[in-house]
């Protein structure tokens, strides 16, 4: 419920409100669209989407909302080949703010590396591509265009024309065959319904193993957008299973607090759940499903593992929460605030803490856990890992545990990345194929 005299907008009331279908021929990819909170509109004044991806007619409607002449205001990201952020899109498009062009958002990019990759022919004609659109178009919507069989690429939308500007991806990724989704919605222990993404391999022998992914945040939502790492695990063979988890956006207000001064509790029963309703499917093994996540997710999965009901063979944290109560301590401030906005300070919910913090219950794992951290992360620190991988250790469980010294919250790096997702591809095969 509201406090403080917050207003709800329609989006808050009905998360699936319809909205006019495209124009015809138009790409059905979602748009994400970012940019800084201080130019939205109240949020109830004139009613925006209150998520993180958006279709084109609802991107052009909060195109008009805001209230920008010429575009729309874009942050988002688009990857090089060595797995680093490369760039980003706009910064400003209104008539007080001049167009800034394609701008590199990886500050660990050196200054040789920067001219390299702006003098590059792609980047170049993108900008200038860019700054003529702009230049002629009175309601154009320059985006980062993907799904989950396509990955992100920037286009410009000038009418019913949609403009390619950067297009990173590799031919031989744009042009394979992936693995469709469809949403599936299940009951959680409380009969609260959750719903998900299932991505089915292309096999002929089933029965397959099987991976839950719950996301990040956990104040966010897993859309219809690129994936390329679960891609990969599909094409060997295994399925899918992205679920939004009580706490996500998109599902409304009601839903989204769901998980405040509960943290642990009701959203690891969802991921107990996405466990069991795959466990039902006559094409999945029951006995081979993981449950794999990062950050939020990561937290997810360890308290899934150490579930008194817990139906995975083997889990896989990254980067995640053992204990919330040293983590709010040890954490970096926009962290602990996020945390206190939804358990409260931990001197007034002391035991909520505690009842979310798995650490607490790792006597009852007794399946294998891949550990994964980055010594440099301010979000959740890497004493996290050491916390979880001592009390391992003491108790004589079954682990794997690596570090990345240059690594944060996040893994940004080629080689770091090259190494994770090798060690992630051989644990899980090891255990479930």
């Amino acid at each position: 419920m509201a406090t403080g005299g917050e207003k709800i907008s329609e989006w808050d009331k009905n998360p699936r409100m319809p909205v006019p279908p495209p124009p015809a021929g138009s790409c059905d990819c979602q748009f994400h669209i970012y940019g800084d909170p201080a130019k939205f509109p109240p949020r109830a004044n004139p009613p925006y989407p209150p998520i993180e991806s958006a279709t084109f007619r609802e991107a052009q409607r909060m195109h008009k909302a805001i209230g920008f002449d010429r575009g729309v205001i874009v942050h988002s990201a688009i990857y090089g080949s060595d797995h680093r952020l490369l760039l980003h899109a706009l910064e400003g498009l209104n008539d007080r703010d001049r167009y800034r062009g394609i701008g590199i958002v990886d500050d660990r990019v050196s200054d040789k590396e920067l001219e390299r990759m702006h003098a590059t022919e792609s980047l170049r004609h993108s900008e200038e591509r860019l700054a003529n659109i702009l230049a002629s178009a009175t309601d154009a919507i320059v985006a980062i265009e993907e799904s989950h069989s396509r990955p992100p690429r920037l286009v410009a939308r000038v009418g019913d024309e949609s403009v390619s500007l950067f297009d990173g991806a590799p031919a031989a990724v744009t042009s394979a065959p992936h693995a469709g989704l469809r949403r599936v919605t299940f009951e959680s222990g409380d009969g609260m319904e959750i719903e998900g993404f299932l991505f089915t391999p292309r096999v002929t022998d089933p029965p397959v193993a099987a991976v839950v992914y719950p996301h990040g945040g956990p104040t966010s939502v897993y859309g219809d957008e690129w994936d390329g790492h679960a891609q990969y695990f599909i094409d060997k063979g295994y399925a899918w299973l992205a679920i939004n988890f009580r706490g996500s956006t998109t599902y409304g207000l009601t839903f989204e607090r769901a998980n405040h001064d509960d943290w642990g509790i009701g959203d690891t029963e969802d991921c107990i759940a996405a466990g069991h309703y795959l466990a039902a499917l006559d094409w999945v093994d029951a006995d081979r499903i993981a449950i794999f996540g990062a950050s939020y997710g990561s937290y997810m999965a360890l308290a899934a593992l150490v579930h008194r009901d817990n139906p995975f063979a083997c889990g896989v944290a990254k980067y995640g929460d053992c204990d919330i109560l040293t983590s709010w301590a040890q954490g970096d401030r926009p962290g602990s605030d996020d945390l206190e906005r939804m358990m409260g300070h931990p001197t007034a919910n002391r035991l909520a803490y505690r009842a979310g913090s798995p650490i607490h219950q790792v006597e009852r794992l007794d399946r294998p856990i891949f550990v994964a951290h980055g010594e440099q992360d301010a979000r959740v620190h890497v004493k996290q890992a050491e916390e979880l991988v001592a009390e391992l250790r003491r108790l004589d469980k079954r682990y794997e545990y690596v570090t990345y010294p240059e690594e944060s919250h996040g893994f940004l790096r080629k080689e770091s990345q090259l190494d994770f997702y090798r060690r992630l591809e051989r644990f899980l095969d090891w255990h479930l194929l």
